[in-house]
């Protein structure tokens, strides 16, 4: 077993040109531990992504044609950066523009370098297959510090499951519960690919490990208790179901099998009190705060993240009134916002907080105007009629969630945001190649 480990690996770096093995040996490791907090490290790994692929263009016309396949993802991402160089020529606060360019750049960078190298369909498997696996591995230690603090913490008084295995007391390692979620969720979707449609990805032979695998993460999602994402995860089974069904000719069962699988994850929900509790705050309007600007109602009080949201959009829709054409500037947003904050009397968050929007596309609208929230919906939307043409469920899904994800993060404030955009986005638009014809065009870069 070892010598033919041995010989594989010998055959790799044989027939693989120098920049392609460094770009799928690092991609595939930025992957793997995309879910633990590794800054440095990660960093480091997508800098060096992406200077190994300008040295590939610099050293290789097929690569550089390669890229210019992608022309208009090019200048779509070219375009939407340099929307926030200019957004600069108007900002006072000029340090936190150039830093929120600084984590932008990885939304720019890797995409591209992922579109300069050839991919096979085997390569792109593994990338997602051990993606997947790290995100197991990541949610199994959870579960493994949590048991271990139940074990120490038994015998005490007030003694609740939901300061172990619930939300923020449950993710450890340094991890958000939203993005953890969030690659939950693309685990989980990567999942309902390969058991609905293997044709089209095929990560794992056994569909009783899809199975356990996907009923691990659903778990896993409803303890973390992310809302957002949760309705994301409920809506990938629905649609997965129904378009399996609908390419059977039997869209009518699939969607009775969608409804019945949103109905039992609604179920789950209403079942479980702290969960019910978390998403008792959508709908209960008692427990949300009217800003009126003469009374500050906003401290003294436990807030709630959808409670706090909707204060945040209402202070972020009055910014944007007031400057919709032309945004504040790259760097001005929170400044301004924090402003909004005070007028409102919201106190919470402009004297004891800095609170960002928590809405990408309120962010991007707020900073750049309307032709920054233009450009940013045009990531989106721009790619789909190609994707659906092709049946791309890999990229339709991953642009799915992050597209939805936007409405209740400003992802692109936080550096692992951007990063996971970035991966994501530019794994969306890959077109791999199978084996045959990659290896005709690994000869001519040799």
């Amino acid at each position: 077993m070892v010598a033919s480990l041995k010989s594989k690996i010998q055959s790799y770096f044989t027939q693989t040109p120098i920049q392609v093995a460094i770009h799928e040996i690092l991609v595939s490791l930025f992957l793997l531990t995309l879910p633990f907090y590794v800054p440095a490290p990660r960093n480091i790994a997508w800098v060096i992504i992406g200077a190994n692929a300008i040295v590939a263009l610099l050293l290789h016309q097929n690569y550089r044609k390669n890229l210019w396949k992608y022309q208009k993802l090019f200048f779509l991402l070219s375009f939407f950066l340099l929307l926030h160089f200019i957004g600069m020529f108007y900002t006072e606060n000029t340090e936190w523009g150039w830093f929120l360019i600084g984590l932008l750049v990885p939304l720019w960078s890797l995409p591209l370098s992922m579109q300069v190298f050839p991919t096979s369909k085997i390569t792109l498997q593994n990338y997602l297959r051990l993606f997947v696996l790290g995100v197991a591995i990541f949610a199994l230690l959870c579960y493994i510090r949590a048991f271990y603090r139940v074990f120490q913490d038994w015998h005490k008084p007030h003694f609740e499951w939901t300061n172990y295995l619930y939300y923020q007391n449950f993710t450890a390692f340094h991890a958000e519960p939203t993005y953890f979620a969030i690659l939950i969720c693309f685990a989980s979707f990567f999942l309902l690919i390969d058991f609905f449609f293997p044709q089209y990805l095929s990560m794992f032979s056994a569909s009783t490990k899809k199975i356990m695998l996907l009923g691990f993460f659903l778990l896993t999602i409803f303890l973390v208790a992310a809302r957002m994402q949760i309705g994301i995860f409920m809506l990938g089974f629905a649609v997965f179901f129904l378009e399996y069904f609908r390419k059977q000719n039997k869209v009518w069962k699939g969607l009775l099998w969608g409804i019945a699988i949103i109905g039992i994850l609604i179920g789950v929900i209403l079942l479980t009190p702290y969960t019910r509790h978390r998403f008792s705050f959508l709908w209960n309007t008692q427990e949300r705060i009217v800003l009126d600007k003469i009374q500050d109602h906003s401290l003294g009080r436990n807030w709630d993240g959808v409670s706090l949201r909707f204060a945040q959009w209402t202070c972020a829709k009055e910014l944007i009134r007031r400057n919709w054409l032309t945004g504040v500037g790259t760097g001005d947003g929170q400044d301004e916002l924090q402003k909004i904050y005070d007028e409102y009397k919201f106190y919470f968050a402009s004297r004891y907080n800095r609170y960002n929007a928590h809405n990408q596309f309120f962010e991007t609208w707020i900073a750049l105007g309307i032709i920054g929230l233009l450009a940013w919906l045009a990531l989106f939307f721009l790619p789909v009629p190609s994707l659906w043409k092709e049946k791309n469920y890999l990229g339709l899904g991953i642009l799915l969630i992050l597209f939805l994800s936007a409405f209740t993060e400003s992802y692109l404030q936080r550096n692992l945001g951007t990063i996971i955009g970035g991966i994501f986005y530019g794994i969306a638009l890959l077109k791999p190649s199978d084996e045959h014809d990659l290896s005709r065009q690994n000869s001519s870069y040799q």
